[in-house]
């Protein structure tokens, strides 16, 4: 205070004001620190209750059902996916963290519910124990291991099919536990010849055992692919 008044820096009286606020605001600082950190575990405590509360209600919907498939993302791929299991009368549960897409979708009827497939509390609040297969629709390796990693530990004879982008991470999936793995892009590519081939007068029976045949060998028969510049297409893209 002597400092700031020798420098004239405050008008007389006001250097008193300044001081009084700042030795105010010090012995206020701990308790606001202590309310700070109330709140912060205030927020957690209310999200794991709300995730609790999610996980309950999911329980009690699906306690009747059996024999049913868990869909793990809710995207375009997994809605196509619901929508032929409904033609096929198999009953399905899909889990996705879009809270406006489950929404409208649970409005329009579909069986879908918020929730986060990784964690073993939402597969198993699904009924994973009873289910008939789990399909991993969304683009997310890392996510599709821990999807992997929970549903092996927890029901190591459910199969489980993978949607990925290609097959760089097929071997990595596979010993994950991953049934079967669907790469996009070479699943996109055996489409596209199947047409070509029928097209130009190949009968519809080889046509389709050729495309089983590169299915069954793992795609062995469509590797040695040479990448150019424009391949590193984006996610987006393909979702």
């Amino acid at each position: 205070r002597s400092l700031a008044k020798g420098c004239g820096r405050l008008p007389p009286g006001l250097g008193d004001r300044v001081l009084a606020s700042m030795i105010v605001w010090m012995r206020a600082t701990p308790f606001i620190g202590m309310d700070s950190e109330a709140s912060v575990r205030k927020l957690v405590a209310s999200d794991w209750m709300q995730q609790a509360r999610q996980v309950t209600s999911l329980e009690r919907k699906m306690i009747d059902t059996a024999e049913h498939v868990i869909i793990c993302g809710y995207g375009r791929c997994g809605q196509n996916l619901a929508r032929m299991l409904e033609r096929e009368g198999i009953p399905y549960m899909a889990l996705d963290l879009d809270p406006d897409r489950v929404r409208q979708a649970a409005a329009a009827g579909d069986s879908v519910v918020f929730g986060d497939a990784a964690r073993p509390q939402a597969l198993m609040a699904a009924g994973l124990g009873r289910a008939s297969a789990v399909a991993i629709t969304y683009l997310d390796v890392p996510g599709a291991l821990k999807v992997l990693a929970a549903v092996r530990a927890h029901a190591p004879t459910v199969p489980v099919v993978v949607r990925t982008q290609d097959d760089h991470e097929l071997a990595k999936l596979q010993r994950a536990g991953a049934t079967a793995v669907v790469p996009e892009t070479v699943e996109g590519s055996l489409m596209l010849a199947s047409h070509a081939l029928a097209l130009v007068g190949v009968p519809m029976r080889r046509v389709i055992r050729l495309a089983q045949e590169a299915r069954d060998a793992r795609y062995h028969l469509l590797r040695g692919y040479f990448r150019g510049a424009d391949d590193d297409a984006s996610l987006e893209d393909l979702e």
